[in-house]
């Protein structure tokens, strides 16, 4: 049985989660000294959602996030929710 990564956004993947891109999106460089809970609970107030970092920005785990990447954090949380249930759902 194949199993599919759904953090990861591929033609392969039909399961991949999907997060538009928006205007409010925040920009910024991830450093070695980052970690996506605490990034996760700056910007959305808990560290629960360190798995929209990486599915926003298609990496796998947090560990394949090289110094100085460009990384975008999804704004505001209750729309990147919505995409998430969306690309869940279809």
């Amino acid at each position: 049985m194949k199993t599919l990564n759904r953090y990861k956004r591929n033609s392969l993947n039909p399961n991949a989660i999907t997060i538009q891109d928006r205007e409010s999106d925040i920009i910024l460089n991830y450093n070695d000294s980052d970690r996506l809970d605490l990034m996760s609970m700056r910007y959305y107030n808990t560290p629960n959602y360190w798995w929209i970092l990486l599915a926003a920005n298609e990496f796998d785990f947090e560990y394949d996030i090289p110094s100085g990447e460009v990384m975008r954090v999804p704004m505001p949380l209750a729309k990147v929710l919505e995409d998430v249930e969306a690309s869940l759902v279809r």
